[in-house]
């Protein structure tokens, strides 16, 4: 999996952070993974403006819909976000 951060979502921290959030994110979806297929997302200009669990449920999103993982979020265990 691939991320692009252009230089429209913001300096260099900011395009880090959000770097950092799309990695750790696809990283626990990706643990229950059901399919295989070569990923590059493109993060928006917004996506440094919305936290963490807004970006964790549209990759989550996404990623069903590409059925690289199951529609309940991936790994079959509750949401991290209500532990």
């Amino acid at each position: 999996m691939g991320f692009v951060v252009g230089k429209r979502v913001g300096k260099a921290v900011r395009r880090n952070r959000v770097k950092r959030r799309l990695r750790a994110a696809a990283r626990e979806l990706l643990a229950g993974a059901v399919g295989q297929a070569d990923v590059v997302v493109i993060a928006k200009p917004g996506a440094a403006d919305i936290g963490y669990w807004q970006l964790y449920d549209q990759l989550a999103q996404l990623l069903s819909r590409a059925r690289l993982i199951n529609s309940d979020g991936g790994s079959g265990l509750p949401c991290p976000h209500e532990r």
